[in-house]
């Protein structure tokens, strides 16, 4: 898929989707798969982990999810937190006590690194604290970027941007400017982890700039059950201990333009 940033966040993005096609959860030399992995997440979590393709490609006993609307690092590094929410799926065994995580990361931090790398570190440790039988905790951007999108700007911060839906360029989709500062501070995190329980999970962008819904980064239908799908089978085969696919499928055709819900997740 293609990236327009500068060259240094170019490097950055190329180093870490190049470690992402690492097997994160390895279950050769006698190591087990997951018996019960928690997604953890917001809205646009909730729009392609709940969308038909996910859960009929991923052994759906065994992936759980837990979501709150705008929960950013900031709610779920908050150490009240406990993780007691409800649980959307939840595992066939042990629901409570799931032995690896997904978390996909959003939040306001703008195209500050620092911050996205302080806020994923504190989600991260109350994981553990809170999780204790949590193993690893494969750290996942929003679906964020422009794809191959060609109606972007540059934005205030030097990356290209999708404009908010329909065409409104004065400052663009949050998860498609916020995307490439998310990546940097992922390399960091899991480059400063010395063991395996905290890596990179997969990274996903939009096929275009109309598969976000609204300026936030809400997916359209169509994209949700198409980045759904391919996230099911990036970790269907992540499980079966094989290489997992490093970049989506061929697009599926892009739908007329959706209308605006009255409401969101």
């Amino acid at each position: 898929m293609k990236h327009r940033f500068p060259g240094a966040i170019t490097a950055l993005l190329l180093a870490t989707m190049l470690f992402s096609l690492v097997p994160a959860f390895p279950v050769s030399d006698g190591q087990e798969s997951s018996t019960c992995t928690l997604v953890i997440g917001y809205s646009q979590v909730a729009q392609w982990y709940l969308s038909t393709p996910f859960e009929t490609k991923v052994n759906n006993a065994t992936w759980e999810l837990m979501y709150v609307n705008g929960a950013g690092v900031e709610f779920w590094g908050d150490p009240r937190i406990n993780f007691t929410g409800t649980i959307r799926s939840p595992c066939a065994v042990n629901p409570r006590a799931p032995d690896r995580v997904v978390y996909s990361i959003s939040g306001g931090q703008g195209n500050n690194v620092s911050e996205w790398v302080e806020g994923i570190k504190n989600v991260t440790r109350n994981i553990h604290t809170d999780l204790p039988t949590v193993k690893q905790i494969l750290l996942q951007p929003v679906v964020g970027g422009i794809g191959s999108a060609t109606n972007t700007f540059l934005h205030a911060w030097g990356v290209q941007t999708c404009p908010n839906p329909p065409n409104d360029y004065t400052n663009g989709v949050r998860a498609s400017r916020q995307y490439p500062f998310i990546l940097q501070a992922i390399n960091i995190v899991a480059g400063e982890n010395s063991t395996d329980d905290i890596v990179i999970g997969a990274t996903t962008e939009v096929r275009d700039c109309s598969d976000y819904r609204d300026s936030t980064g809400h997916l359209t239908v169509n994209a949700s059950q198409y980045f759904g799908g391919w996230l099911g089978d990036y970790y269907a085969s992540l499980d079966a201990g094989l290489l997992p696919p490093s970049v989506p499928p061929p697009p599926l055709p892009l739908p007329d333009p959706e209308p605006t819900p009255a409401t969101w997740y």
